[in-house]
């Protein structure tokens, strides 16, 4: 059984990027998430495939205004060459996700 680790999700739209570790060969798996907005906007996130902003979408969340997804696990999603977290939407977020 291999365990994974929590990376930080970006804050807000601004900080969309790769989140976890981003490998040339192989893929990343993405096991998990939770998040929080706290500045009081809806926003919502979209977890993409390839480290890129334009890879497909995996999970997409909708996080109501200081509203939060309870921690949740994915079906072990598998990315090839890392993850990519875009940020859509005013609203700031803390929380991870989960990688192994």
């Amino acid at each position: 059984m291999s365990t994974s680790a929590p990376y930080p999700l970006p804050a807000n739209v601004g900080a969309s990027g790769v989140v976890g570790p981003a490998t040339t060969t192989g893929y990343v798996t993405v096991c998990g998430i939770s998040v929080a907005e706290t500045a009081g906007t809806a926003t919502r996130i979209e977890l993409r495939d390839g480290a890129s902003a334009t890879g497909n979408v995996v999970a997409a969340y909708q996080v109501a205004a200081n509203g939060s997804t309870p921690p949740g696990d994915l079906p072990n999603v598998r990315v090839q060459g890392g993850l990519y977290v875009k940020v859509i939407g005013a609203g700031t977020l803390t929380g991870s996700v989960y990688v192994r």
